[in-house]
């Protein structure tokens, strides 16, 4: 045998034992999950978090009333009992949670008790214990009693200023680990995970906190690793640097914020809007709703279509913005609109339009629905955009027209095609409107649609879902029905193009969404025929990573 056959075959046998060893080695007691017996503690997938210190005591207990518990007693490094942790239960880690996902609390002497019957049935909820300063830690579900040691976290700190550079107080920050598989269990899995190994998924962590008198945010309790974050203020709104993102490394320097004033206008008239267009004078940067609880809260107060709300950030020159447009209503036609923009710190005031009593005429247009939609109260039927050129002034018109209600539209040719194709019977062809005249035009939609809404929310104390990222409907078998890249409640009320309102057939369907600072989720929901009332689907964000 060749000297070079030798070494091919001492590398091949050499790459068995490596591959059979790591197998043995890092093979889990329950599969699929991070930690073991002999790997326990396991909060976030950290190879730190993989420590002998954290041993799992095997033991059962049972009260005198034979009711099973499940015990946790939990101690620091020290082995002293650690008193007000709390076991909590989520599809992701978290240093604060709701109320309801708080099972118990540790006494005075670090004994957390729980009834076996109050613990989730859904496999893919974890249990672990929380206390401030600690990362969470994750708890077994086997055995019932169970020792856990916390080991104290790093610490991060955000700066926040506005652009003068003062401090910045009440800047709430969210922040989420973006760990992946420590190297050992990455390793495993790539030589001989596809046969016998789970795929490593990354352990995540959602941590809060809030700026003090001297702008400072301290989060505590981390382990090391990136993690992203996202910062909101009631009245003001960070102003977005591309070369740092919203994402830090953990031991690092503190994170700087700079946060700018939101400007808004708020203009209404004592009817509905059919149409406006608008430019901003000194405008800075973009605001979405969601990203001002102040802001927010003013879309709340004055509702579309008799409102409409205006806002930006103010630029570094310190200028007011100033809000200059035009205003569509069906009795008064085109009206000029102009207003400053004020800070939200100063309590927006509305600005009621004079409506111009010779604007210029509208004419009323219906799209009936065949087979006709019963649209319940306060709920939007299916949506058209109608575009074209008004005749008097060869100037080109937009405006956005619900099935079964007229709309204005200046004497002019236009051409309307569904926002939503799926709602329509047959290919979504353009519909041609001559508006002349009062008149109606029948179109075909899709028989069995049923109404629903589509509603987002938090499970994680105060971390508030605003702005969402890639939300997406689709049917079980994957084919594609809503897509929005951004979305929030807020900018739904002037968009329809991200109306909650959806019409939709009876079966089951996948929502997904990510919110920043939070992670992402999905939800099996079964939409059931039902006529005139709204059926709710709701995905709930605790930090399950689909």
């Amino acid at each position: 045998m060749s000297t070079r056959t030798k070494l091919v075959s001492y590398s091949a046998l050499l790459l068995v034992v490596l591959c059979v060893w790591f197998s043995v080695r890092g093979r889990p007691n329950r599969p699929g999950l991070p930690g073991s017996v002999d790997s326990p503690n396991q909060s976030l997938g950290h190879p730190e978090s993989r420590t002998r210190e954290s041993r799992v005591v095997l033991s059962t207990s049972q009260d005198g009333d034979a009711r099973q518990l499940h015990v946790v007693l939990v101690r620091d490094e020290q082995n002293s009992p650690v008193e007000g942790a709390r076991l909590a239960q989520a599809h992701r880690l978290a240093s604060s949670v709701s109320s309801r996902s708080v099972l118990a609390r540790s006494d005075a002497r670090g004994r957390i008790e729980v009834d076996e019957d109050r613990l989730p049935k859904d496999a893919n909820r974890n249990l672990f214990v929380i206390k401030e300063g600690y990362p969470p830690t994750e708890v077994q579900r086997t055995p019932r009693e169970q020792t856990v040691y916390l080991k104290p976290g790093l610490t991060h700190e955000f700066e926040c200023r506005d652009r003068s550079g003062q401090p910045v107080a009440g800047v709430r920050v969210a922040i989420t680990q973006l760990n992946h598989p420590d190297p050992a269990t990455a390793l495993r899995h790539a030589l001989v995970g596809p046969l016998r190994l789970p795929a490593p998924e990354p352990r995540r962590a959602v941590f809060v906190a809030a700026s003090d008198a001297a702008g400072r945010a301290r989060i505590q309790g981390l382990r090391p690793g990136r993690y992203c974050y996202d910062a909101r203020h009631r009245t003001k709104v960070r102003v977005t640097d591309r070369a740092t993102g919203s994402v830090f490394v953990a031991p690092g320097p503190s994170t700087a914020l700079v946060f700018a004033d939101v400007c808004a206008a708020v203009v209404r008239a004592n009817e509905p809007f059919e149409w406006y267009t608008c430019k901003v004078r000194h405008q800075g940067q973009r605001v979405v709703f969601g990203e001002s609880p102040a802001l927010a809260e003013l879309v709340r107060r004055y509702p579309a279509p008799g409102a409409l709300v205006v806002a930006c950030a103010r630029r570094s020159d310190g200028k007011d913005p100033q809000l200059r447009g035009l205003v569509l209503t069906a009795r008064h036609g085109l009206t000029q609109v102009s207003t400053p923009m004020l800070p939200l710190d100063r309590a927006v005031q509305p600005v009621d339009v004079e409506l111009s009593k010779d604007g210029t005429p509208c004419h009323l247009v219906t799209l009936r629905s065949e087979p006709r939609l019963v649209a319940p109260k306060g709920f939007r039927a299916p949506m058209f955009h109608v575009e074209g050129t008004m005749r008097d002034k060869k100037r080109f018109f937009d405006t956005f027209a619900e099935l079964d209600k007229p709309v204005a539209l200046p004497p002019g040719s236009y051409r309307a095609v569904p926002v939503f194709p799926h709602v329509v019977l047959g290919p979504s062809t353009p519909i041609d409107i001559e508006a002349d005249g009062t008149k109606e035009i029948e179109v075909r939609v899709v028989p069995g649609l049923t109404p629903c809404r589509l509603e987002f929310a938090s499970v994680i104390e105060d971390v508030p879902i605003g702005g969402l990222w890639n939300v997406a409907l689709s049917t079980e078998t994957g084919k594609g029905v809503l897509a929005w890249s951004g979305w929030h409640a807020g900018d739904a009320q002037y968009s329809v193009r991200m109306s909650p309102d959806q019409w939709l057939l009876p079966q089951r369907y996948v929502l997904r969404a990510e919110a920043p600072g939070v992670g992402k989720e999905q939800a099996t929901i079964e939409v059931r025929s039902g006529v005139g009332s709204v059926q709710v689907l709701r995905l709930e964000f605790d930090g399950m990573v689909p």
